[in-house]
C-alpha cells in the first residue's frame, strides 16, 4: 500500500489479526527498495512500526502473512 506523507513528523503503522496471528508490517521507501522500519510486537497486540518522516512524500507499507489467510486491520497514523 502506498501512503502519501504530506507533512514531516512521526508515522506509525500497526497490524492486528482477530484472535492473534503472525502477521508482520514493514515500512519501505516510496520506490519499495529500501526498508525504513520493521514491525515489533505491540503491547496492545499485533505488530507496529514507527518512522520519523523528513522530506519523503510517500512511503510503502507491506503486510506479510505468517499463517493462513485471514482478515487483518492496518492502522496508519500520519503527522
Amino acid at each position: 500500500m502506498q501512503v502519501a506523507t504530506l507533512l514531516d513528523g512521526d508515522l506509525r503503522v500497526r497490524v492486528t489479526v482477530p484472535g492473534g496471528g503472525a502477521d508482520d508490517v514493514t515500512l519501505l521507501t516510496g520506490d519499495g527498495r529500501t526498508v525504513l522500519a520493521t514491525g515489533s510486537w505491540a503491547s496492545t497486540g499485533g505488530k507496529s512500526a514507527e518512522y520519523r518522516i523528513c522530506g519523503a512524500r510517500s512511503l510503502r507499507v507491506r503486510v506479510t502473512r505468517g499463517g493462513a489467510a485471514a482478515r487483518f486491520t492496518l492502522r496508519v497514523t500520519l503527522p
